[in-house]
């Protein structure tokens, strides 16, 4: 069969139909489940996806899927930064920190960020150097109350953190970030490595 080039920009070089024919194939199968869906949330579905488009639904399901795979990684680094025995009353509030802290990241980096595909998450990078001024900060308050302990933990990871945005901002303005492309891959492989099994 031959083709002309605006034939073959209308129709799917594998089965040869057109790409209406093929949405409309696909529409024709839709599962039973969503037709057997109450009548609100049919409408809902439509209303969304009439408002949203398609481009915007799709990244709707990519977020709420990662939103599903940050779950349980979030709540592991909870337990990754805060290890010691007298964190443990205190690790659900911690981990609702952890969440909350997450969602703002998110919400900067989608929001500032000039970059479509932008990820705002918690930097496994850092657990290394949260975990050990925690740990620092456990050794050195033998005479602080538990409150006090998870208080001050809380704050200086807060801070800490806050000096590395502003330092990671002045990184990006300068244009230095550049210059990390010239560090051997086995340094970078190496590093990851061991933040892997640091997690671990």
């Amino acid at each position: 069969m031959q083709l002309s080039q605006g034939s073959l920009l209308r129709e799917d070089s594998t089965y040869g139909v057109t790409r209406a024919e093929k949405n409309q194939l696909i529409q024709s199968h839709l599962p039973l489940q969503f037709e057997r869906s109450p009548v609100w949330f049919r409408r809902f579905c439509k209303s969304f996806e009439k408002s949203l488009g398609q481009d915007h639904k799709t990244g709707v399901i990519y977020g709420v899927v990662n939103w599903i795979v940050c779950v349980p990684s979030l709540v592991s680094y909870a337990h990754i930064v805060f290890p010691q025995p007298v964190f443990r009353p205190y690790l659900p509030m911690v981990v609702k920190i952890y969440f909350l802290s997450s969602a703002v990241m998110q919400v900067a980096m989608t929001v500032l960020s000039d970059v479509e595909f932008s990820i705002g998450q918690i930097q496994d990078v850092g657990l290394i150097f949260l975990a050990g001024m925690v740990r620092n900060i456990v050794a050195w308050g033998t005479s602080l109350s538990p409150e006090e302990l998870i208080a001050t933990s809380i704050w200086q990871s807060a801070i800490s953190t806050f000096f590395v945005g502003i330092a990671l901002i002045i990184i990006g303005k300068m244009k230095l970030i550049q210059y990390v492309q010239m560090l051997p891959l086995p340094v970078v492989g190496g590093y990851l490595g061991y933040i892997g099994y640091f997690c671990l």
